[in-house]
């Protein structure tokens, strides 16, 4: 079985509409739809937005099911100028930017990273092979604030330069799945841009759209591995 998370209805309820034989639960107040992706089973969870969610869930879910491997589907901020709404994000590294330790460890305390499964990615970048917008492949930014202020996105280049996108949830679920040597991969479609101006206004109106096209991204992504 493959477990699926994502942090938000509009996110869930995109890739919720692509699965047959659906069954609801809630269990320990955690939305959770079982159903098949093709002749995948697969477990979808809504975790709810932020990294203390997002671990409760992913715990719940490796502890409950027989997990194959975890996806994290859902939006992202763009932190490369050139990025465009829409563009597809493969994390590679994601780091918890808002972890601080650097008062006792110095700049070595700064940022917990976790890892997504190599052999994912190269499945997800085979399925991407003719994809007409951008794929993004790297390290994103994790961490419990919404990114809309220049001055955040510099506080985290200022540690992590290399970042090409920040959320919310990954770096919590990677970190869990990590931790119980479980394969996990973060698929995102970006709703906004740091650089571009109004971007919170961006993310209103493209998150609908970039959690479409994360669930697309997904069903291809499983259809593909079970093929």
């Amino acid at each position: 079985m493959i477990a699926i998370i994502g942090a938000m209805e509009i996110e869930v309820n995109a890739l919720k509409s692509k699965l047959t034989s659906c069954e609801d639960s809630v269990v320990s107040n955690i939305k959770i739809t079982k159903g098949k992706m093709g002749e995948q089973e697969v477990v979808l969870a809504l975790s709810g937005v932020g990294k203390v969610n997002a671990s409760m869930t992913t715990t719940l879910l490796l502890s409950t099911f027989d997990i194959e491997y975890v996806i994290n589907i859902g939006t992202a901020g763009g932190l490369k100028e050139t990025q465009e709404v829409l563009d597809l994000v493969i994390a590679k590294e994601i780091i918890q930017h808002d972890y601080d330790t650097s008062g006792l460890d110095g700049d070595e305390g700064y940022g917990i990273i976790s890892y997504s499964d190599e052999t994912l990615i190269e499945k997800a970048l085979a399925v991407l092979a003719e994809e007409t917008h951008t794929i993004w492949v790297g390290a994103i930014a994790s961490g419990d604030s919404f990114v809309h202020k220049m001055s955040q996105v510099n506080t985290i280049k200022d540690h992590f330069p290399e970042v090409i996108a920040c959320e919310m949830e990954a770096g919590a679920i990677a970190f869990v799945c990590n931790h119980f040597k479980i394969p996990c991969i973060i698929l995102r479609s970006l709703s906004d841009n740091a650089y571009h101006t109004n971007s919170e206004m961006d993310f209103m109106e493209y998150a609908i759209q970039a959690s479409e096209r994360s669930a697309m991204f997904c069903e291809s992504f499983i259809k593909y591995d079970v093929k």
